[in-house]
């Protein structure tokens, strides 16, 4: 064998050779996003609802957010619609409202929220008979 010692000093690496792992940055905390509505949101649309009262008014633009969101005209109405609108008998009277206004059309479920569909361009010149619906359930009223 060799006489030779190794010498380990020779394969030792300096501290600007290595790259120390360092602590992952420390990123922002996130701001919470504010709400926001996705438009355009037609101005007939909004008119159409203000003549409805300030419920039905309150729910469309949850409305048009929510459509934001899912980017869908069509959407299931969560239980969250309720916190700008008020409790959810008012929800539904006023999605009641807005359906007979010709605003939106919706699609009720059994035991879930309803499922809503925004229409854009609402008719501006509706039939009188068009809009007069009998009782809860938004029958038509027969022809006389």
């Amino acid at each position: 064998m060799d006489t030779d010692s190794l010498d380990v000093d020779r394969f030792r690496l300096t501290v600007r050779e290595v790259d120390l792992p360092t602590d992952p940055p420390i990123s922002p905390p996130r701001k919470k996003r504010s709400r926001f509505l996705r438009g355009p949101v037609p101005w007939e649309w909004i008119c159409k609802a203000m003549t409805l009262g300030r419920s039905p008014l309150a729910l469309g633009m949850v409305l048009w957010h929510l459509k934001g969101l899912k980017r869908s005209d069509t959407f299931r109405l969560p239980p969250s619609a309720t916190e700008c609108v008020g409790d959810r008998i008012t929800v539904y009277r006023s999605l009641r409202r807005l359906e007979r206004a010709g605003l939106v059309h919706v699609e009720r479920h059994q035991g879930r929220g309803p499922t809503v569909s925004l229409i854009d361009r609402p008719e501006a010149d509706r039939p009188p008979e068009a809009n007069s619906l009998d009782g809860e359930r938004g029958e038509s009223l027969p022809p006389k």
